[in-house]
């Protein structure tokens, strides 16, 4: 039997998270927390996104509000 591939090895699927393309108030940041599946990594998470995706400085700035 042939060990697997790569390609027959499909990443897990986690944390998929729609990024805001605006600042959000502290409620909506909430309510996001609350859809990530792994609680004690949130904000590390969506800010290593935010830097990957290039996204608004502004929208960078909510979440640490």
């Amino acid at each position: 039997m042939n060990p697997p591939s790569k390609e027959d090895v499909l990443p897990p699927v986690k944390n998929i998270i729609q990024l805001p393309t605006k600042p959000l108030n502290s409620e909506e940041w909430d309510k996001l927390k609350v859809d990530f599946k792994e609680k004690a990594n949130f904000e590390n998470w969506i800010i290593s996104q935010m830097v990957k995706c290039h996204i608004s400085v502004d929208v960078a700035k909510s979440v640490l509000a």
